[in-house]
């Protein structure tokens, strides 16, 4: 959209182009092979543009599962980038609850619900349960979270 909508018709987008602070594209690793090359020539050209207009946008590329986001944000946007893999934004404690649900069947392992378990201690304590469920066939795990990855082209604002 960006390429067909805004670039081709950039004298009718020239104030936005003059006032673009951030580009902001998330899950960037899905920008890779043959499709991540005509993003990057996308973005290359939004930047080129943005130039003509005045302005330097800065790149913010958001991806959770990749191994070398600065890397790949360096490549689509054609512009230096840091790595920032840090969140130091603040946030309320947190306690992470493993929680192995009692056997139904011993034979077979079988176990109950964790839904129905995270539903019974809900109301057994009165106040919300707020977890992630993690389901695989050999185990059961609460609390899995992934790291998210931020590569900004500008290392002044971090």
């Amino acid at each position: 959209m960006v390429h067909v909508s805004t670039l081709s018709q950039h004298r009718q987008w020239g104030d936005v182009l003059a006032n673009l602070a951030w580009v902001v594209v998330d899950e960037a690793h899905v920008y890779r092979g043959v499709f991540g090359s005509h993003v990057a020539n996308v973005l290359r050209r939004l930047r080129r543009l943005a130039r003509a207009y005045g302005t330097e946008p800065r790149f913010i590329l958001a991806s959770a599962t990749i191994a070398n986001p600065a890397e790949l944000a360096e490549r689509l946007t054609g512009a230096d980038c840091r790595l920032v893999d840090r969140d130091g934004a603040p946030r309320a404690e947190r306690k992470v609850v493993m929680w192995n649900p009692p056997l139904v069947d011993e034979a077979t392992g079988r176990r109950v619900s964790v839904l129905t378990e995270a539903h019974e201690q809900e109301v057994e304590t009165r106040r919300p349960v707020a977890s992630e469920h993690c389901l695989e066939p050999a185990r059961v795990g609460i609390g899995v979270a992934a790291d998210l990855h931020l590569a900004v082209s500008s290392p002044e604002i971090v």
